[in-house]
């Protein structure tokens, strides 16, 4: 791993250190544009033709949904124990996504002047799993859980079959388990086109939400004046504060946890002397052997595995918001007064007992998050994404009183005399 000074990361620095992974897509867009524009023309027979150009399967319009049938054998594929560690890890996500979910309220601005704010549910959503290196049920929950507790009335899962034509397993359960309605055997830019336009098969939806590729991405972006779509998401990252009083096995564990996924993601220490960083190294050399996808984890480090010397509690806490990692874990002696004043973060992890695994299954706090600095402008996946926000506004003969003058004033001042005029005649009518 690269060890720096604290000081040679500045806000200029900061991008190129922790944002390279981000996902260009320039050299993508074009060939994205002809499959969404295929799509849109052909439908279903474009997406089978492209679901055995990509993934190897040769199907038909009719193979394109998962059968009841399909997913209820699932379940004859996976462990008891793995279905009921599914359940318990949906009852945390559950809880915590109601949690999110204000009531309706209402305030009085002036006298007789009520405002206030309800929410409603989407009707429609597509959620999208990869397929790749590995399959993730979990994230077929941290995206359908929280959909369902905001009340969305239909959920359509996609995710691309390997070359049987198989769905994995563990996908189909999560999605019987969490309520997914109908299950969607194609994947890549193909299915996001199919979501926003819809085909014979596949409804259109109001809002995509889901990781994936770089085909995947660059097609959400060029669908998004079609259809609603999530945050932006690319490789993996976690920044690990610590500090005399942590526990080196603890943080090399987690570092090796974060950039297990993929090559291209970023593990970070910050650390608060040169010779904590030297122990890391060496907990690191000496743990790496026995580590599970450890040739993953080597060449991760290797590429963007930094470890940077913070002179200071507070120097420790400026990396962090410069970084605005994607996962923050605090392994430090003081973490709720550093928590504090972090400002930039994915999801925030305080002590020795909350490694950031749990939140990536089972604590119940959404794993899709904000990655490449994002957490600077945008929160992680929540409930809020699947309503809309609607402003409701009573005024009684009072309250018109009261705010029809200001409201008049504004807008002859801005020459809308017809907006004055709806005000202005009411209140000639009021005693």
């Amino acid at each position: 791993m690269k060890v720096l000074n604290s000081q040679k990361v500045t806000a200029a620095s900061a991008r190129e250190l922790f944002s390279q992974g981000l996902m260009t897509l320039g050299s993508v867009v074009e060939a994205v544009q002809k499959i969404i524009m295929d799509v849109k023309t052909r439908g279903d027979h474009a997406l089978v033709e492209y679901t055995e150009k990509f993934d190897g399967f040769r199907g038909s319009p009719g193979t394109l949904l998962v059968r009841p049938s399909e997913i209820q054998d699932a379940y004859n594929q996976v462990s008891q124990s793995f279905v009921e560690a599914l359940r318990r890890a949906k009852e945390n996500i559950a809880t915590f996504h109601a949690a999110q979910l204000r009531p309706e309220w209402h305030v009085e601005t002036q006298p007789g002047v009520k405002v206030g704010q309800i929410w409603r549910p989407l009707e429609s959503v597509g959620l999208y799993a990869p397929g790749g290196r590995a399959a993730y049920p979990s994230s077929v929950l941290m995206a359908a859980v929280p959909a369902k507790v905001a009340g969305v009335k239909t959920l359509v899962l996609a995710t691309p079959p390997n070359r049987e034509g198989k769905v994995n397993p563990g996908v189909l359960v999560a999605a019987r388990e969490s309520g997914v309605d109908t299950v969607i055997r194609a994947g890549g830019a193909q299915v996001i086109a199919a979501f926003a336009f819809g085909t014979e098969k596949i409804p259109r939806v109001q809002k995509i939400v889901g990781p994936g590729n770089k085909y995947v991405t660059a097609a959400k972006q060029l669908v998004s004046s079609e259809v609603a779509i999530d945050l932006p998401a690319g490789p993996s990252e976690i920044l690990i504060l610590v500090d005399d009083t942590t526990k080196l096995e603890y943080a090399v564990l987690d570092l090796f946890s974060q950039v297990e996924h993929d090559p291209d993601n970023l593990g970070v220490l910050a650390v608060t002397s040169p010779q904590i960083a030297v122990a890391c190294q060496k907990k690191i050399e000496e743990m790496l052997p026995t580590a599970p996808r450890r040739e993953i984890i080597q060449s991760a480090l290797d590429s963007r595995g930094l470890i940077i010397i913070c002179p200071s509690e507070l120097e420790m806490v400026r990396i962090a918001n410069l970084m605005g990692a994607e996962h923050l874990e605090i392994l430090a002696a003081h973490p709720y007064r550093i928590l504090q004043s972090i400002s930039n973060a994915g999801a925030i992890f305080l002590g020795p007992n909350s490694p950031v695994p749990l939140g990536d299954f089972s604590a119940g706090s959404n794993h899709v998050l904000p990655t490449g600095g994002y957490s600077r402008q945008y929160s992680g996946l929540n409930s809020f994404d699947f309503v809309k926000l609607i402003s409701i506004v009573e005024c009684s003969l009072t309250g018109l009183r009261n705010c029809g003058p200001t409201a008049i004033e504004i807008a002859k001042f801005e020459g809308f005399n017809g907006h004055a005029a709806s005000i202005s005649e009411r209140l000639k009518k009021v005693p």
